[in-house]
C-alpha cells in the first residue's frame, strides 16, 4: 500500500520530532506516536489510554507514547504500512481491512464463521501464533488484540426477509463482508467512520454492517432506525508496534511492554462486553429500535454466509486453513 506524500512529510515530522526528542534524553526515553483510526469516546480508545499510561508508569517514563485517534493523522488504510514502515511507532489497526493482502486478517470477518466471546477467544488462542508471524512479515510486532462487540445492521428502513436487502445502500468496511452482502444485489459503498454521519445525510447509505459499539461514537440514532443483533462477526482490532523499534528496545523494556499489553488485551475484551450491552441500551434510549432478525431473514443471512465460507476456506495456505479451524 502507497501512502500519499503528504501523509509521508506528516508522519516524518513526526519521526523527526521523536528523534530529537530522544536524542535530547540521551538513551533514558524513547517517545513514541500511536495512531487509531477511532474517536475518543470509543472503547478501544479509551483502553489504548489505559495502556499507554501503564505503559508509561512501568517504564518510569522510559517508553512515552502520544496517541492520535480519530484518523487524524493517518486512515485507517494507512495505518498497517506506516507503522511498518517506521513513519510512526505504534498504531490501532482493523485486522480485516486487511483481508487483500493476507486472507487470516479477515478471518474473523467472516459472517458466521464464529459467534459469541466464548468462540471468538478460542479462534484467538487458535489462530494467535501465526497471526503475529504474518505481522512480523510486514515489520509489526502483535502487542495485543481486543474483538468489537458482535456487529449487526444498522438500517433506516425496516429488514424482515431477503427482499428487503436488494439495492439495499450498504457500508462495508472489509471485503470478505462485500463478498457476503453481494450475495443479496446490495450497492456497497465504502465509507471511513469519520465520514458516516454525512453519508446517511446525503443518501449515499442507508445501512452498515458494524458492531454495537460504534453507535455512541457516531451518534447513530441520528440517521439511522433500527439495529438488527445478527451476532455474525466479532471482528478484532490489533495493537502493533513496529518491529525494528520493538527488537531495539532493552529486554527488560519489551518485558514491562508485554506485561502492559497482556493487562490492556484483558481489559480490552471485558470491556467490549460490557459495550455491546451498553450501546444497545444508549440506542434504545435514543429511540432506534433494537431487534433479532426475523427467522426468514437469518436464515437466508447464514445461508449466504455458508457459501462464503465454503470458498474462502478453499482459499487458505494450509497453515492458515488448519489454524482457523482448530479455532471455529
Amino acid at each position: 500500500m502507497t501512502l500519499s506524500k503528504s501523509v509521508r512529510r506528516l508522519a516524518g515530522v513526526f519521526t523527526l520530532t521523536a528523534g530529537l526528542m530522544t536524542g535530547a534524553a540521551g538513551a533514558l526515553a524513547e517517545d513514541y506516536r500511536m495512531v487509531s483510526a477511532y474517536p475518543d469516546n470509543n472503547f478501544h480508545t479509551q483502553n489504548l489510554r489505559k495502556f499507554i499510561d501503564d505503559v508509561k508508569t512501568a517504564t518510569d517514563g522510559k517508553i512515552d507514547i502520544s496517541l492520535f485517534s480519530n484518523s487524524s493523522v493517518l486512515k485507517a488504510p494507512e495505518i498497517m504500512p506506516g507503522v511498518g514502515d517506521g513513519l510512526v511507532g505504534f498504531g490501532e489497526i482493523f485486522l480485516a481491512a486487511y483481508a487483500n493482502e493476507d486472507p487470516l486478517f479477515g478471518a474473523d470477518a467472516v459472517a458466521y464463521l464464529i459467534s459469541g466471546y466464548d468462540q471468538a477467544a478460542k479462534f484467538e488462542a487458535a489462530t494467535r501464533e501465526l497471526l503475529a508471524k504474518r505481522l512480523e512479515d510486514r515489520g509489526l510486532k502483535l502487542l495485543f488484540t481486543v474483538p468489537w462487540p458482535p456487529a449487526g445492521f444498522y438500517s433506516t428502513r425496516p429488514l424482515n426477509s431477503a427482499a428487503d436487502l436488494d439495492k439495499l445502500r450498504m457500508r462495508s468496511s472489509t471485503p470478505i463482508t462485500k463478498a457476503w452482502t453481494d450475495k443479496f444485489d446490495m450497492q456497497t459503498v465504502v465509507v471511513q467512520v469519520p465520514e458516516l454521519a454525512q453519508a446517511f445525510a446525503t443518501g449515499a447509505l442507508d445501512s452498515m454492517f458494524t458492531a454495537s459499539a460504534l453507535a455512541p461514537a457516531v451518534k447513530a440514532w441520528e440517521f439511522t432506525e433500527y439495529f438488527y443483533d445478527l451476532g455474525a462477526v466479532l471482528t478484532r482490532n490489533a495493537v502493533v508496534m513496529n518491529l525494528e523499534a520493538y527488537n531495539a528496545l532493552d529486554p527488560e523494556l519489551q518485558q514491562m511492554l508485554l506485561a502492559a499489553s497482556k493487562k490492556a488485551e484483558e481489559a480490552g475484551w471485558a470491556a467490549s462486553r460490557k459495550a455491546d450491552d451498553a450501546n444497545k441500551t444508549l440506542m434504545a434510549e435514543n429511540g432506534m429500535k433494537i431487534a433479532e432478525p426475523s427467522p426468514e431473514l437469518e436464515g437466508a443471512l447464514k445461508q449466504a454466509a455458508n457459501e462464503v465460507i465454503e470458498t474462502w476456506l478453499a482459499s487458505l495456505p494450509e497453515d492458515a486453513r488448519a489454524a482457523v479451524n482448530a479455532g471455529r
